[in-house]
């Protein structure tokens, strides 16, 4: 018998604007961090750290091992990685960043990382 949820669906990582219909209504605040909440599923029970709404910055969903410290959890590389997938992956050319030899990401002209150290998060 499958889930009636859709967090296998998600992944490891998700915009929180991108979630399937009414996954972020199964999701029941478990606890609260600073700008971030910890939900769980009420179907699956799959933990997810989750940013509070900021009109300066994109809300992002990040499945969470467990708990325990879950607030301390550095999610950065499950966002560079959305990141990445969002943008549709790298591509051949080089980075324009001085001294930079890391592939490009698509539509852009920095590698991941230079993207990422000057704001880019989506």
């Amino acid at each position: 018998m499958s889930s009636p949820c859709e967090c296998a669906a998600v992944g490891e990582a998700e915009y929180v604007a991108h979630l399937p219909k009414n996954t972020l209504g199964d999701w029941i605040e478990v606890e609260r961090g600073e700008w971030v909440t910890l939900r769980r599923c009420r179907h699956c029970d799959r933990l997810w750290s989750v940013d509070e709404f900021d009109k300066l910055h994109v809300q992002v969903a990040v499945a969470m091992a467990s708990s325990a410290d879950w607030s301390e959890v550095d999610t950065t590389p499950a966002r560079k990685s959305l990141l990445l997938r969002h943008r549709g992956g790298t591509t051949q050319e080089r980075c324009q960043w001085g001294g930079c030899s890391a592939d490009r990401v698509r539509g852009v002209v920095f590698c991941l990382e230079h993207l990422w150290s000057v704001g880019i998060r989506i």
